[in-house]
């Protein structure tokens, strides 16, 4: 984020998201609170500073993260956890190793949606996505996309795990349409545009997002690469697309900063 703020500051068009946006992804309690305002299906959550007062809480099986990282990181085999006593270890857990809060939240079992979204203020397109199927795993603590998963090729995860795009039928329209209201109605929610990725799991027919992540991977293989391609994009077109975002939102002046750097622009 401290990248993007020069770019405001000296003029630069960019793509992507903006300052704040990107500094407030890395607090995921921030996130949640945010979506739980909005009414937005995320899972029910307690953010903990402290393994102390948490015999309250009953809600089981749940999953223990660190409420300021990305990319899976501190993601484990221990992180689901089926009552107290596990509750409180994996929280000790986050507190000593990450040093910032822990996020506790409902465990949703059943495969992950990568929902990936390309606009700006004006547009919206939510693409076709993949997702993480997990029927190779029988112990629920390995039915998570965790950080062997993504990045550990030698692990039992890695191996395992399957990142498809759905079956023929395998969701209904009506369906798809429903994950695609809530996920347009969060990247409203967040400020977004550019390019962001939702995790989604869902639950009895309704779309609960996981995290959310602005200015995502875009290599040539990854998973909005991947969506994109299912939508018609080539990887060509598909940053051509993020770039004639960027361009439009400088054209609109949305920026305070780029505001003030046109006027003197325009004054010469």
């Amino acid at each position: 984020y401290i990248v993007a703020e020069y770019f405001e500051k000296y003029g630069f068009v960019y793509t992507g998201n903006t300052p704040d946006v990107l500094e407030s992804s890395n607090d995921k309690s921030l996130f949640k609170k945010i979506l739980t305002k909005k009414g937005i299906s995320t899972p029910e959550y307690k953010i903990c500073r402290s393994s102390r007062g948490l015999e309250n809480w009953n809600i089981f099986p749940s999953i223990v993260k660190p409420s300021g990282e990305h990319s899976s990181e501190g993601i484990t085999n221990d992180s689901v956890v089926e009552n107290i006593e596990q509750l409180k270890k994996a929280v000790d857990l986050i507190l000593e190793r990450y040093k910032c809060p822990a996020l506790v939240e409902k465990f949703i079992d059943g495969c992950e949606l990568f929902m990936s979204v390309i606009g700006n203020e004006n547009e919206v397109e939510v693409l076709p996505f993949w997702l993480a199927d997990y029927k190779n795993f029988n112990d629920l603590s390995l039915r998570t996309y965790s950080y062997n998963s993504k990045w550990q090729p030698n692990s039992d995860e890695y191996e395992k795990v399957i990142i498809r795009k759905p079956y023929d039928g395998e969701f209904s329209q009506d369906t798809i349409n429903i994950i695609n209201c809530e996920v347009t109605k969060a990247f409203r929610a967040l400020n977004s545009k550019g390019f962001v990725r939702f995790d989604v799991r869902m639950d009895s027919g309704i779309p609960y997002i996981l995290d959310f992540n602005p200015n995502s991977d875009i290599t040539s293989e990854c998973e909005i690469t991947w969506c994109a391609q299912l939508a018609g994009y080539s990887y060509a077109n598909l940053i051509i697309k993020i770039c004639r975002l960027a361009l439009d939102d400088y054209t609109n002046v949305t920026s305070p900063s780029l505001r003030g750097v046109l006027a003197t622009k325009q004054s010469h």
